[in-house]
């Protein structure tokens, strides 16, 4: 809320981490926040959690300050830091590589997901797959090779291609 009493919204940053399938929590109590300073409901701030004002940017969101009210033992994980069973969230993962499965892993720890982004070198550069071009004139690797450049804008690993590889490979073996 305002300090004029109107309902206002913003997006709270976090940072997280995976260890596998699992959130890692990494110490950090601290919370960004790209709205104004919230109030209660006689438009006096929120002073208990308010931690410093700056403009920033983090995870591609322009974020203008950071809250704070880290508990006398800090938080066990993500979960105790972050859920609440009324909350819902819109979170945006800014990992280069799509996390298999995101969503799902997500929810053990915030229930109620509401929307699940990517803001990555890909998704800010709003690449086009279209075609290939002389794709009778190209090996299969280098036609995908193309092709995945164009979807995330760098190209494939030294791993990813050598498993490329091995499937193309096992594919033209298997209609021999």
């Amino acid at each position: 809320m305002k300090t004029n009493g109107e309902i206002d919204y913003g997006t709270l940053v976090s940072s997280i981490a995976f260890e596998g399938d699992k959130a890692k929590y990494n110490g950090d109590h601290v919370i960004y926040f790209s709205g104004d300073q919230p109030c209660n409901a006689d438009g006096t701030e929120i002073t208990q959690i308010k931690h410093s004002a700056s403009n920033s940017i983090l995870a591609g969101i322009n974020v203008k300050r950071s809250f704070s009210n880290k508990p006398d033992e800090n938080y066990k994980d993500y979960y105790e830091k972050l859920n609440h069973k009324e909350d819902y969230y819109h979170i945006t993962l800014t990992d280069e590589n799509d996390v298999v499965d995101a969503l799902s892993k997500l929810r053990c720890v915030y229930t109620n997901i509401m929307k699940l982004d990517y803001n990555n070198t890909r998704t800010r550069n709003a690449l086009k797959v279209e075609s290939v071009e002389n794709v009778k004139e190209k090996s299969p690797t280098e036609i995908f090779g193309e092709l995945y450049f164009k979807q995330n804008g760098s190209d494939m690993s030294k791993e990813q291609s050598e498993f490329l590889q091995g499937v193309i490979e096992n594919v033209w073996e298997a209609e021999q």
